[in-house]
């Protein structure tokens, strides 16, 4: 990852004199910027059933029926639906109920109809925002989301926040008379969006957008759908977007050509070793035996290395 304080050190020239490392050092910190991590819902929620309201918050957009008051008691919850997704702490006499437009608590979270899923790890643009961003640990997990400040927009090459003379706009991602499956992310293919419509009862509901990555040295082709690797050299990667495979690369006619094994799938190959060990944290033992090639499943999203804001 390029960190902001080394980003275009090489401006500064051979022999940099203080003034212009001074200089130079402030303009790169205007021109790059880490993003505002977003406060967590977890400091406030769940709130507890107490016995003095009928329907509390679990979450921002999660609300629960106080049947019992008891600190064992299993109270049903519900998200709240589309049309009014955020859950509004003490908004009716009865309690909590959901609302269109969040609660303080809620107002910097990121929740939406349209809140951000984890489909693997790494940094991932933000599909309704160019100023906001996120890293997700695992698949599924819970994403940190990050907002740029105002005249900032996410690079997805760098992993900071850009400054900007334009105004941050998002162009449009989805076309509900497109009916590919996935479409390319504008400004960087190594990344592409699935974008998700209900088309019943005659009319196109726009549902939402998930993002998914490449991996390290590969593209998004929107002909064939697929994800596309670059062999550099001959040797065996890692698929960094799904570390249970990696590229063998060979040349072939005066050309590099590549093919994706598999390993097992309590498994992941590590590069340094040139095999499949067993997944970190777990007992199983690797087989001497290579991996069979098989045909490459769905792409998920690359591993990139976490920052945090500063």
């Amino acid at each position: 990852m390029v960190k902001a304080r080394d980003y275009h050190a090489e401006d500064l020239g051979s022999n940099p004199t203080p003034d212009k490392l001074t200089k130079s050092s402030n303009a790169k910190l205007r021109e790059f910027l880490p993003g505002n991590l977003r406060q967590s819902d977890e400091a406030f929620f769940p709130e507890q059933c107490d016995g003095r309201q009928l329907t509390v918050c679990e979450s921002c957009d999660t609300i629960k029926v106080c049947i019992s008051s008891s600190d064992n008691a299993l109270n049903p919850t519900r998200r709240c639906p589309s049309a009014t997704p955020f859950c509004r702490s003490q908004d009716s006499a009865i309690g909590a109920s959901c609302g269109a437009q969040p609660d303080d608590h809620c107002e910097n979270s990121g929740v939406s109809q349209n809140a951000f899923i984890c489909t693997g790890a790494g940094f991932y643009p933000d599909v309704n925002s160019c100023q906001v961003y996120h890293y997700c640990e695992s698949k599924d997990s819970e994403p940190d989301s990050y907002d740029c400040p105002d005249g900032y927009k996410y690079n997805t090459r760098t992993n900071y926040c850009q400054r900007t003379l334009f105004s941050c706009t998002r162009s449009e991602l989805c076309n509900p008379n497109d009916r590919r499956i996935f479409v390319p992310y504008p400004g960087d293919q190594s990344y592409y969006v699935f974008c998700e419509y209900d088309y019943n009862n005659g009319s196109t509901i726009y549902k939402g957008a998930q993002i998914f990555a490449c991996g390290k040295d590969s593209t998004f082709n929107e002909n064939s759908a697929t994800c596309e690797y670059r062999c550099s050299r001959t040797g065996l990667f890692v698929n960094t977007a799904n570390p249970r495979q990696y590229y063998q690369c060979y040349r072939s006619g005066g050309r590099l050509r590549y093919k994706t094994n598999t390993c097992r799938v309590d498994q992941v190959f590590d590069e340094a070793e040139r095999r499949c060990v067993a997944v970190p944290g777990t007992t199983t033992p690797a087989p001497t035996e290579e991996p069979s090639t098989t045909k490459s499943p769905p792409p998920e999203p690359c591993v990139r290395r976490r920052h945090f804001s500063g």
